[in-house]
């Protein structure tokens, strides 16, 4: 599926990741962010399996489709824990969120459908961004 990469944490333990995206710089305009665009998005084993756990049938779906979804999401938005939403109508609307460390790379943390209803009220709210 990935290909590993290796990526030494503050901690000095290694830990298998795989670069998977970077933060563009039109996410960081449309959603007011404050740090520099080209931060790397990673996904490790430990997070590919919370998704399998979690979200099975989802990840079984839609699990290949990840970096698309980073690389073209038709919503993004920023959650009040800092996390980054990506949102991509595939056949359904399929949510990634990242989450940024204190080195600044993020990490794909979960991915799960959401439905027509919440996407059209969170934009309602202005919780999500159109990324045209």
């Amino acid at each position: 599926m990935f290909t590993p990469t290796v990526n030494a944490h503050a901690n000095h333990s290694v830990h298998w990741a795989t670069k998977i995206g970077v933060v563009e710089q039109k996410v960081i305009n449309l959603l007011s962010l404050n740090f520099v665009a080209g931060a790397p998005i990673c996904i490790s084993d430990q997070n590919i399996d919370h998704m399998k756990l979690q979200h099975p049938v989802d990840y079984g779906m839609y699990g290949e489709d990840i970096g698309l979804i980073l690389a073209e999401p038709d919503f993004i938005g920023l959650k009040s824990d800092g996390s980054l939403e990506y949102i991509k109508e595939i056949d359904q609307y399929v949510k990634v969120a990242v989450r940024g460390t204190k080195r600044g790379w993020w990490y794909a943390r979960t991915l799960f459908h959401v439905s027509d209803a919440d996407v059209a009220l969170w934009v309602k709210r202005n919780r999500l961004k159109e990324f045209f």
